[in-house]
């Protein structure tokens, strides 16, 4: 699933939203992350913030310094990507 507002903001503008309607914009998106990384059924998120994968223990991963990473973590600035076990 991609998100691309959070609480009416683009994502890609959750740094510079003024006033309370962006800070609590940002408020939700660091909630959104705690939560997602406490829900046992999400295995990846990515976003402007970083980039996660659950291991085979349940333990989040942050993605390594590599080209690829770089590059999905370039891609994912102005949105959220949350996979889910299937």
């Amino acid at each position: 699933m991609d998100l691309s507002r959070i609480n009416g903001v683009a994502v890609k503008d959750l740094g510079s939203a003024p006033g309370p309607v962006g800070e609590k914009a940002r408020r939700a998106a660091a909630n959104l992350e705690e939560r997602l990384k406490n829900n046992p059924n999400v295995n990846q998120i990515i976003g402007p913030s970083g980039g996660w994968n659950r291991d085979d223990r349940g333990k989040w991963d942050e993605f390594r310094n590599t080209p690829q990473s770089r590059k999905l973590l370039q891609d994912h600035q102005d949105h959220y990507h949350i996979n889910v076990y299937r």
